[in-house]
């Protein structure tokens, strides 16, 4: 693989990148970073005998740990109306951030960088005509949260 990872959290709870630039895993109750959130598979403190830490720690090139639950329902819904995907919330993080930070309509200059990683201090960004991967797993959403979004008319 010669590409480049970018972990993707919501802003009501991005722990593991909070952890990481901690330098260790982050306590369970950070009442201040673990809010509610669409994303509940990526959400909450980090253990200290996770494997989510060490793996994170050495596969994620950079961090995107600021999308709002606006974005995250608006990429379920995209999801949802192109492909009848039904995503959880954690899968709509990565879509969401990805739909952000397009670089369509936007000038070369103008291509965002991701926020450094903590342990190297390196950013990834996107480029125009850069091939792009967004896995979208996981359908744990209960049908009531999952129609408040995508709308009842479209279930």
């Amino acid at each position: 693989f010669s590409g480049i990872v970018i972990g993707c959290l919501p802003a009501a709870s991005p722990v593991i990148s909070l952890s990481l630039r901690r330098g260790a895993p982050a306590p369970l109750d950070l009442p201040d970073f673990d809010g509610p959130t669409l994303s509940d598979g990526s959400a909450g403190g980090v253990d200290p005998d996770s494997l989510t830490y060490p793996l994170c720690r050495r596969l994620v090139d950079a961090w995107r740990d600021d999308v709002s639950e606006e974005q995250i329902a608006g990429a379920l819904r995209l999801a949802f109306r192109l492909d009848a995907q039904r995503v959880e919330g954690a899968a709509g993080v990565a879509l969401a951030a990805l739909l952000a930070d397009s670089p369509a309509g936007r000038s070369a200059s103008q291509v965002p960088t991701f926020a450094a990683d903590p342990a190297t201090g390196q950013g990834a960004a996107l480029a125009p005509g850069m091939r792009v991967a967004v896995i979208l797993c996981g359908g744990n959403i209960s049908d009531e949260v999952f129609r408040g979004i995508v709308g009842p008319s479209e279930m």
